[in-house]
């Protein structure tokens, strides 16, 4: 039985994780900024086998129709190189930030690709849709 190693050592991974997740939350801050919503930050401590224990940001903002809430997952996911979540609360409508081939794509949770590129304008269209769906 063959065993896959990361091409990258550990700590070179989680450096690369951690710079994509401060530019995903840098991005979605400046977005709601612009668009005048309340956003709050913090961050969460997460520990994964293959990288160890780090810090992750979660932003927290607030919409004229709802709560959102945008999470980082992990770096060792299926099928991905990596996932952030975007959820309203609290009806937990969800959607999938995913790494796949050096890119970010969102996905639903039955599967279904996002038909638009991970952008200010589709996340501005998601936050709408995610925190006004019952």
């Amino acid at each position: 039985m063959t065993t896959s190693v990361p091409s990258q050592p550990k700590d070179e991974r989680r450096a690369q994780w951690i710079a994509w997740m401060a530019e995903i939350s840098n991005d979605v801050t400046r977005w709601s900024q612009d668009a005048n919503w309340l956003v709050s930050r913090k961050q969460k401590t997460l520990h994964e086998k293959s990288i160890g224990t780090y810090e992750a940001p979660v932003v927290e903002i607030k919409t004229p129709s709802g709560h959102l809430i945008v999470e980082p997952v992990a770096l060792e996911v299926f099928g991905a190189e990596a996932r952030i979540d975007l959820y309203a609360w609290p009806s937990l409508n969800r959607v999938k930030l995913i790494r796949v081939n050096g890119s970010w794509k969102l996905r639903t949770d039955s599967g279904i690709d996002w038909p638009k590129p991970w952008s200010k304008d589709s996340f501005l269209e998601l936050a709408q849709e995610l925190t006004s769906a019952l």
